[in-house]
């Protein structure tokens, strides 16, 4: 490394990724339609496995004759899967219905609602089913299990001394006491192996869930350079690298493409103009996965990878960058990478966005945690018409949402904040190809869409993006749009209040 970089650069490693695809987030939201009928559902899996996810179905307009959900694990299709369990209605809430469904092992579910009745359909919810805390046990049930265990020892010594004492193997060469004290030892060795033994399993398996809960599987690491920063994925043995250089690791959990990019990745610093980076690393001459960027101020920044893997696992992996001498930086070479700094407004402000365009944030629901709503971004001319979007990654808009201090992260579309390629891929096992099509209409992909659905889209000059707020604190939103040629990006400050 230059010694440039060696004296004003330094990396710290500090969360590694976290499989519960987006950084404190326990939920996973999809507006959509089934059928006739459009929906919100928001899923929130266990934090522990087994373990029950809690599904929220609203029908947003119309009543259907039903609501049920169906979990689908990634090695399965319809075929092996259970019965569907029926949402029931909560009362007082029109159009609301909640289910739980088991996940019953780790990795990638797909989460099938079906809405009953004339005209309903189907839709597909991608969400990952990983223990990453531990309930403690009440103190009774360890001294309950604790005399339970000393009684099956006690009970197990007992049936080698009677064994033993009985047998004829040994004949007369010894007394009847001493064959049973054999066995009675005998036993107490078995019993004192088996205690040992499964205390170090136990000890093995807590390490492990120890690493699944800190993300320790994978992580990433991060090269600055004067004009690029380096991404490299850890935690598994690549086996060859695919034809774009980017490595392939062990089956299931190669990389694919979500909406376009196999990688995306977000740099956000810290003040009160915070930096604001969405890139999307790609192989240059260098195997690792690199971007170039503008000019990065000397700070800390945290760092967010969203990745999809093939089995359908959606993963974001953090890290930590201490800059301590600003980057020069180059110029772009992907179009959709996009960089910003400037203050926060507030709900209701607008900010502008260049060129005498200006974007107005607002929110729509009740604003505490837990509760789903509605982020809004209007994008207006300086006449006041509403702004010609363009495509922007297969999407109208993007946003993302992050806590001051980094816990919180998710990266949304207009359909909600999961993974585009896991839908699909969940759908195609659920119902076939007719099914994976239906599920890149619902997420939004303008590729899936007709083209005067598509011009309508964009030409109305407004995103909105369903979120639920996982906990009360200060967060910022940054939307971002295509307009002109250019990614636009507005920055905003949302408090949410203590529920």
């Amino acid at each position: 490394m230059k010694p440039f970089l060696r004296t004003g650069l330094f990396l710290w490693l500090a969360l590694a990724g976290n499989l519960l695809a987006h950084v404190g987030m326990p939920f996973v939201v999809l507006e959509g339609k089934a059928g006739r009928y459009p929906v919100r559902v928001v899923v929130q899996p266990p934090d522990v496995v087994p373990g029950l996810a809690q599904i929220g179905v609203r029908v947003l307009e119309g009543t259907p004759a039903g609501v049920s959900v169906l979990p689908l694990h990634w090695d399965t299709d319809r075929s092996g899967a259970p019965r569907p369990d029926p949402a029931r209605p909560v009362p007082g809430e029109a159009g609301l219905y909640e289910g739980e469904l088991w996940f019953m092992g780790t990795g990638a579910y797909g989460v099938v609602v079906q809405i009953e009745g004339e005209g309903g359909g189907t839709l597909v919810i991608p969400a990952n089913s990983l223990a990453t805390s531990r309930k403690p046990m009440p103190e009774w049930m360890g001294w309950l299990l604790a005399s339970l265990g000393v009684l099956l020892i006690v009970g197990w010594i007992s049936i080698g001394y009677a064994a033993f004492r009985e047998s004829t193997v040994l004949g007369r060469l010894v007394g009847r006491r001493w064959k049973g004290a054999f066995g009675a030892g005998l036993a107490a060795l078995s019993a004192v192996g088996a205690v040992f033994g499964g205390q170090r399993w136990w000890g093995a398996v807590d390490v492990q869930h120890e690493k699944r809960a800190q993300g320790q599987r994978m992580a990433v690491e991060i090269e600055p350079t004067e004009t690029s920063l380096a991404f490299q994925i850890r935690g598994s043995e690549p086996r060859g690298r695919d034809r774009r250089g980017i490595p392939m690791r062990m089956s299931g959990w190669e990389l694919v493409e979500d909406h376009g990019r196999r990688m995306h990745a977000f740099v956000i610093g810290s003040g009160e103009e915070p930096v604001f980076l969405h890139l999307h690393p790609e192989p240059r001459v260098d195997p690792d996965p690199q971007s170039v960027v503008g000019a990065l101020p000397a700070g800390e920044y945290h760092v967010f990878l969203d990745v999809t893997h093939a089995l359908g696992a959606v993963q974001t992996l953090t890290n930590r960058l201490m800059i301590t001498q600003t980057l020069k930086g180059g110029i772009k070479t992907d179009p959709d990478d996009a960089w910003h700094q400037g203050p926060a407004g507030l709900p209701g402000e607008a900010q502008s966005i260049g060129e005498g365009r200006a974007v107005a944030f607002a929110i729509e629901g009740k604003l505490r945690p837990g509760e789903p709503v509605r982020l809004i971004a209007r994008f207006r001319e300086a006449d006041g018409r509403p702004c010609q979007l363009e495509p922007y990654l297969r999407m109208p808009g993007h946003a993302v949402v992050a806590a001051v201090d980094g816990s919180v992260f998710t990266h949304l579309h207009p359909a909600g904040n999961l993974s585009m390629a896991a839908a699909r891929r969940f759908a195609l096992r659920a119902g076939g190809a007719e099914a994976a099509q239906e599920a890149d209409v619902n997420c939004g992909d303008l590729g899936a869409l007709p083209a005067e659905v598509v011009a309508r889209l964009l030409g109305r000059g407004e995103v909105t993006f369903p979120m639920v707020f996982p906990k009360a604190g200060d967060f910022r939103v940054w939307v971002q749009a295509r307009i002109g040629g250019r990614i636009r990006t507005g920055c905003f400050r949302v408090d949410v209040p203590v529920g």
